[in-house]
């Protein structure tokens, strides 16, 4: 709640400050595509879908090869033991933190370049992602980027085949169905009891 909280807090003031036009990042790249097994692309997504894969690749090398990154697992299943094994939590907060700061700014700069924003546009980017994790499971990174793929191929599939109207509408659907099929999500791994 207090992320959601923020976020309109800090929308309104980008509001104030720069006012609330759309704008758009132009450049010589803008326009050109790129043809992979037959389909074409725009050059912007296709670099917006690598620096993804990049980011999961590093984040999921960083957490499992990595003593911080370990501690940071660790923390996040159990805070008290990891405690009590000398983890700070304080520190592996602010490490998680600068990871999603430093990630969040990728992606920013992904989706700038490839659509129009204001400063009421990351809502909609929120939203996605938080059904995209879902989809994916939570706590999983691999699993996130993977339900991120199957939202957009949902999306894709339903703008070409039906209409672009009824695309968040099945998009939702489908993630409703998951969280009442398999709320743990789909790519998510089962607990094994000790």
């Amino acid at each position: 709640m207090i992320a959601v909280g923020l976020m309109f807090l800090i929308q309104n003031l980008m509001t104030v400050i720069w006012g609330g036009n759309t704008a758009a990042i132009v450049t010589s790249y803008t326009a050109s595509g790129i043809e992979i097994l037959g389909v074409r692309t725009s050059f912007t997504r296709s670099m917006g879908f690598v620096i993804a894969l990049a980011g999961t690749g590093l984040v999921v090398l960083f957490l499992r090869k990595t003593l911080v990154g370990k501690a940071v697992r660790a923390a996040s299943e159990d805070m008290e033991a990891a405690t009590l094994m000398g983890i700070s939590p304080h520190r592996v907060n602010a490490v998680a933190f600068a990871i999603g700061i430093g990630l969040a700014g990728a992606a920013g700069v992904a989706v700038a370049t490839t659509f129009p924003f204001n400063p009421f546009a990351g809502f909609i980017f929120s939203l996605k992602a938080l059904v995209a994790l879902a989809l994916g499971g939570i706590g999983n990174v691999a699993g996130a980027l993977a339900g991120g793929i199957i939202l957009g191929l949902i999306e894709a599939y339903v703008q070409y085949f039906i209409s672009g109207g009824w695309t968040n509408a099945i998009a939702y659907g489908v993630f409703l169905a998951v969280l009442m099929f398999k709320p743990e999500g789909l790519f998510s791994r089962p607990y094994k009891k000790a």
